[in-house]
């Protein structure tokens, strides 16, 4: 049963980011997945809440003949899950979805700017490793009353779904990264409360901070993550879904190494230093490794890829021209619908950037998302 809900989980992830890579652009993006943070967050709250009182109260009870009892209350849930997956494969079936083009999707060599996302992964994962397993432990070692904890919880998750819906309503593209900032902040301060406190109030402060972090961290980390695909996949003329796979694998190699680690100082340590210090040393190599990422320079030399999305066939014609001087080459053209995606690869210096609010300020121009590179290639 784990195996095949591993497998699962990775088919949905996979394919449900490349969805939203396909359906959404730069400047949608912050407000897509705070939305759907908003609904996530909602629905984790209510659907436990929903499916408890249902339990508890059918207990013991008959129903047109049939005694429910703890089991078979758990398996009509399981089976309302069965019918709701199922009908959301069928609305899906009926979209019209573009697929991805069949090419290779497996590689081992990326561009560098792709490299530095790998390792954003790496670092994600490792959250995530510890976030799945140690906050359980934590509230049964030193709470103990579950459902305190879990009111508490619902409460700021509710908060925080309204506060992320409202940030990716309000955040544009270059706000990002202080939500990022934000997000691991948060997270870094509670595992601070829990390692120095160790008690239930630490271990309560660590969980509303792990709340609020969350949210914040994805409404941040997944428009940047899409943004990096879309300028690798026209450099390197991929298909968006070999980016999408190896991503996977980063953040699989995270979660592996965040795991272990707990183990390691669980078994050669302690258990309770393990709980106390694991969270701050992942928390704190998460805030150094993601800020050196994000602020490390590039080369010298000025090299972008601008993505610029416009509708009509005339827009073209003008965007190029827009350019003027400025060495220019129109690496792909990508036409969805009534939608034109242009990838151009531009040569300048960041004191002559004036094209870009040229093609920007042309009717019928979407966005302009520019991402600079040291002109690394591999093939």
């Amino acid at each position: 049963a784990g195996f095949l809900m591993g497998a699962a989980s990775g088919f949905f992830w996979t394919n449900r980011y490349l969805l939203a890579l396909y359906n959404t652009n730069d400047n949608s993006r912050n407000y897509f997945f705070g939305l759907e943070s908003f609904f996530f967050s909602i629905t984790s709250i209510g659907v436990p809440l929903i499916i408890g009182a249902f339990i508890s109260q059918i207990d013991g009870k008959e129903v047109f003949g049939f005694l429910f009892n703890i089991n078979t209350s758990y398996c009509v849930v399981t089976m309302a899950a069965v019918v709701i997956t199922v009908i959301a494969c069928m609305t899906l079936w009926k979209g019209k979805f573009e697929n991805p083009k069949e090419t290779n999707f497996l590689y081992f060599r990326f561009n560098i700017l792709w490299k530095k996302m790998l390792w954003l992964a790496a670092l994600k994962g490792m959250v995530q490793g510890f976030l799945v397993t140690a906050p359980a432990i934590l509230v049964l070692k030193l709470v103990g009353d579950e459902g305190a904890l879990g009111l508490i919880q619902g409460v700021s998750g509710a908060l925080t779904a309204v506060l992320v819906y409202v940030l990716g309503r309000m955040a544009r593209p270059q706000d990002r990264l202080k939500i990022f900032v934000g997000g691991l902040i948060v997270f870094f301060v509670g595992t601070l409360f829990n390692g120095i406190l160790f008690s239930a109030t630490g271990v309560i402060l660590f969980v509303l901070c792990k709340v609020i972090f969350q949210p914040l961290f994805d409404l941040a980390y997944f428009p940047i993550m899409m943004r990096t695909i879309d300028a690798v996949a026209k450099i390197e003329n991929r298909n968006e879904y070999a980016y999408i796979l190896s991503h996977e694998f980063g953040l699989f190699l995270g979660r592996a190494f965040g795991l272990l680690l707990f183990i390691f100082l669980a078994y050669c340590v302690s258990q309770d230093f393990a709980l106390k210090y694991a969270l701050v040393i992942v928390a704190g190599l998460v805030m150094i490794g993601m800020l050196a990422l994000f602020y490390s320079r590039q080369d010298k030399g000025r090299v972008y890829i601008a993505v610029i999305h416009y509708v009509g066939d005339v827009v073209g014609d003008e965007i190029t021209r827009a350019f003027g001087r400025t060495k220019f080459f129109v690496k792909s053209k990508t036409m969805r619908g009534e939608r034109t995606e242009m990838a151009v690869e531009v040569f300048c210096d960041d004191k002559d950037m004036t094209f870009a609010e040229r093609v920007r300020a042309i009717e019928g121009v979407e966005d302009v998302t520019l991402i600079q590179y040291n002109g690394e290639y591999h093939g």
